[in-house]
């Protein structure tokens, strides 16, 4: 069996309080609300250069993975993993809560106590960077966050994130007894928490990233086996695959 390459990382740039519902039997025997429950926010904070993901990439182990999105690009080898962040961004935090209001309506509760918001999406410049694993062999236990230099200190350049392998929910991926398997993917949404610094105390605030991306990965011929966790299947965190090395071919 050839060595695998060594470590190697190219980046491309391109372009809670619940309303009472008051309910009547209607004649057709449905029941109305003539309350509803909307979430309301109120701004806390905001920032004018946070850093975001444009993609989060895992390779399997021997061959190599890319990921692409909002234009930018990575591709990672040997079962490494990486960020790719963009700078520029604005970025509020929200506290929200439920309030009840008259009227017929659907119910929109809140789903958390914070909200972020990007509502200025101005990037203009990027960088990728490892996202810290303990083996190349599989992608459990990998980091769940990522400080753009190492900065942790600021926490515009820090990302929360779930891209990690949890358990295969896909078909593995063999190449024993075949040649090289290229596999793309193609995925709409990636769940990211963002921390804000308010007057000393540090908030968390789930956020969603809006655009498509573009994952591409490569197994090599005759190698090996490798679970397969896409993280964008129902309830996933969203983003392409994270892999688990089952072992050699014999």
């Amino acid at each position: 069996m050839s060595r695998p390459p060594a470590s190697r990382i190219w980046v491309i740039v391109g372009g809670v309080i619940v309303g009472t519902l008051l309910v009547l039997p209607a004649i057709s025997g449905r029941i109305d609300p003539f309350v509803h429950t909307q979430c309301e926010k109120q701004l806390v904070a905001t920032e004018v250069d946070r850093w975001i993901p444009a993609a989060l990439v895992n390779s399997p182990y021997g061959g190599w993975g890319y990921g692409q999105g909002h234009g930018w690009g990575a591709t990672v080898l040997n079962g490494t993993a990486a960020a790719l962040m963009l700078e520029g961004s604005e970025a509020e935090l929200f506290t929200t809560h439920n309030a009840s209001l008259a009227g017929v309506g659907p119910d929109s509760p809140c789903t958390g106590r914070y909200l972020a918001s990007l509502p200025d999406q101005n990037y203009y410049g990027g960088t990728a960077g490892f996202i810290n694993k303990t083996s190349n062999l599989t992608d459990r236990g990998e980091a769940g966050t990522f400080d753009v230099y190492g900065d942790a200190s600021n926490l515009s350049k820090v990302v929360y994130f779930s891209n990690a392998f949890d358990s295969a929910n896909a078909p593995n991926v063999t190449t024993c007894g075949g040649g090289r398997t290229v596999r793309s993917v193609l995925t709409y949404h990636d769940s990211i928490d963002l921390p804000f610094d308010v007057n000393g105390t540090q908030f968390i605030a789930p956020y969603e990233l809006t655009w498509a991306q573009n994952f591409t990965y490569e197994f090599p011929a005759n190698f090996g086996t490798w679970a397969v966790d896409d993280l964008s299947a129902a309830g996933g965190p969203g983003g392409g695959w994270a892999f688990d090395f089952l072992g050699a071919c014999s």
